[in-house]
């Protein structure tokens, strides 16, 4: 499968670094599908994992949580603020995630732009 987005690391708002943590791929079927592929393998970060995971962006593009800062993105959830830097794909990532969740494209790239 294609690789459309690399995430390097998520950081939380303490500046502690999981090392475990990865986006393996980020692909068109998956998200069509609505559930997304991440694999997360650390206790403290499993409310975000697969389907969770698209879901919370949605309602994060939709309420306008979610920021972009470069090649990174930062969202706020109830555990606290993160920060998802990109490798690379954050272009590709932002508009596919725009196009199939927003009800308003214009809004939700206001939003993270």
């Amino acid at each position: 499968m294609p690789k459309k987005a690399v995430i390097k690391k998520i950081t939380p708002d303490n500046n502690n670094i999981f090392n475990n943590i990865t986006l393996k791929y980020w692909d068109e079927e998956y998200i069509t599908m609505g559930t997304g592929y991440v694999e997360i393998k650390d206790d403290i970060m499993t409310f975000i994992r697969d389907g969770l995971f698209t879901r919370l962006l949605s309602v994060r593009l939709s309420k306008g949580f979610l920021k972009r800062n470069g090649n990174s993105i930062d969202f706020t959830t109830q555990k606290g603020k993160y920060r998802l830097e990109f490798k690379e794909g954050i272009d590709k990532f932002i508009k596919t995630f725009s196009i199939y969740f927003c009800r308003s494209l214009e809004r939700c790239l206001k939003v993270i732009y």
